[in-house]
């Protein structure tokens, strides 16, 4: 790659923007590394995703990439303390995809060459990082896992919304209303089950504000309008949890059948998945001049199935809640 000026000054740019967004400075600690890095792989994935085969570039820039540095990625397996939980990995990954099509907007040149513009930084982080005590192969290989991830969520989350239009919708099944509300229900109670099986308490409505963050910044970043009345309306926290069974019933086999085919087997990550899928479902519905519902409507509705799935997870499947669940949380 030929560096300009140009280049060197977007460089600048983004790690200046990186430094803000991660609220780290150049003395950075082991933590602070992970998450910077979490920035920079969402940086990446869009870059992918100018290609018409996104998941294909990926592979071709991690080889590239592996060249550049010298080194393959680490085959150790990463410790569950170094992984991020997948909502908060979602949340910095997309930051750094806004800051990749902020920065494309004054790139000259064409994808290909912005891919390999931004591998270049890339290397250069990873290279950097050295001085932190993280061995280039192991920041390359927590590197590719969060930008692996990032691109899993965003792709699971179109093409599940696809799968619900195709297989719920298009068979008159559903409407869009309980399309959204399905997807919202099932967030809600895949992320219940996993608090479960994990011994955690997943009654705790801070718990799950985890995967609402997600379903509503989706929803926001699609166009719907932000605001204060995504829980205008919901139930008090004593009253008896009414859960839309029927569509989590009717959504549970669309998704693990959908999930088991990605391999996206991890609790946590499906329910960001279908979080995501809420969010811009929520879109489908309550945006533009043909809105099938107003969007002060149906954001109480999304959130309520998302909650009330959660909270109504002991209703659902009292089994899964044992005085020997493990407190170890491997998400």
């Amino acid at each position: 790659m030929h560096i300009t000026q140009a280049k060197t000054k977007l460089a600048s740019y983004i790690h200046d923007h990186i430094g803000k967004l991660s609220g780290v400075d150049d003395n950075m600690r082991t933590h602070d590394i992970v998450e910077v890095l979490e920035i920079v792989a969402g940086v990446y994935v869009e870059s992918c995703f100018l290609f018409e085969k996104p998941d294909l570039a990926m592979s071709e820039g991690f080889e590239k990439l592996s060249i550049t540095l010298g080194i393959a990625p680490t085959d150790a397996i990463i410790p569950y303390q170094s992984m991020s939980h997948p909502q908060k990995l979602d949340a910095r990954t997309e930051q750094g995809r806004a800051l990749a099509r902020s920065v494309l907007e004054d790139f000259a040149e064409c994808e290909f060459a912005f891919s390999e513009f931004i591998l270049w930084v890339v290397a250069n982080y990873l290279i950097d990082w050295e001085d932190n005590n993280i061995p280039r192969e192991d920041g390359f290989r927590l590197f590719m896992d969060a930008a692996t991830r990032c691109m899993a969520f965003e792709i699971s989350a179109q093409e599940l919304c696809d799968l619900v239009i195709e297989k719920r919708i298009g068979t008159s099944d559903w409407s869009l209303a309980d399309a959204v509300c399905g997807l919202s229900a099932y967030a809600g109670y895949k992320y219940g089950i996993t608090q479960a099986n994990h011994g955690k308490e997943f009654y705790q409505d801070s718990h799950i504000d985890m995967i609402v963050y997600v379903m509503t910044q989706e929803a926001v970043r699609m166009g719907v309008p932000a605001g204060s009345n995504w829980r205008l309306g919901l139930v008090a926290n004593d009253s008896p949890a009414d859960p839309p069974t029927e569509l989590i019933e009717s959504i549970t086999p669309l998704c693990r059948d959908f999930f088991s085919a990605l391999n996206l087997m991890n609790g946590a990550e499906q329910s960001v998945a279908c979080a995501k899928a809420a969010g811009r479902m929520l879109a489908v519905v309550a945006c533009g001049d043909t809105a099938e519902l107003p969007h002060a409507i149906a954001k109480p509705l999304a959130m309520a199935a998302l909650m009330e799935s959660y909270r109504a997870l002991m209703a659902l499947h009292p089994g899964l809640i044992s005085s020997q669940a493990s407190t170890h949380v491997d998400f």
